[in-house]
């Protein structure tokens, strides 16, 4: 949805589409097709995990790839959303059963936290403290947002508090997390 509305838009600014009305068949021919095919795709990926045997267990994150690329490209070259037939397709593969899937999940799971890790760890070398935040945003702004966000929680204010005034640089998955949630981090002493 974000996808085809970043790209419709920019082809709106850009003049290749005429106005807003003439994305609206667009929009859900869009859409059915990459349901569509991605409940097929689903179907057929659970169908070829089962009856395919490999000779090496660890090629079958490859061909799970590998279908998962087939899924994007082949829908989106007939118009469909590749990202939904992706995702629609993946909804029906972690719903059914089919061989190797415990270490399917357990490889796929620690690739999307490497990639996690990477993504914040790339995000935060963008951060420059001197460049964007003043003492009054330090100060005054951060822990009022800190203390609004908290407000739900059972944390007593002294713990709380110091935690705002530091701000947080992402590094990793688990702490972003965990940083909205401070009931969850560790005790400040």
């Amino acid at each position: 949805m974000g996808f085809f509305l970043t790209v419709s838009l920019i082809g709106i600014i850009q003049g290749e589409h005429g106005s807003l009305w003439s994305l609206i068949p667009s929009f859900f021919i869009q859409m059915s097709t990459g349901a569509l095919a991605g409940w097929l795709m689903g179907r057929v990926m659970t169908y070829t995990l089962n009856h395919i045997k490999l000779a090496f267990d660890g090629l079958y994150p490859v061909l799970l790839l590998a279908l998962m690329m087939f899924t994007f490209a082949a829908t989106d070259s007939i118009g469909g959303n590749g990202f939904l037939a992706v995702y629609l397709s993946g909804v029906m593969l972690g719903n059914s059963d089919f061989i190797h899937k415990k270490s399917l999940i357990r490889f796929y799971d620690g690739q999307a936290w490497l990639v996690q890790i990477v993504m914040f760890l790339t995000l935060g070398l963008l951060v420059f403290p001197k460049s964007g935040a003043s003492d009054r945003h330090r100060v005054v702004d951060r822990p009022c947002a800190h203390r609004v966000g908290a407000s739900h929680s059972r944390v007593r204010e002294p713990r709380s508090f110091p935690g705002s005034l530091g701000g947080k640089r992402p590094s990793c998955p688990g702490w972003v997390c965990a940083g909205p949630f401070p009931s969850f981090s560790p005790p400040i002493r």
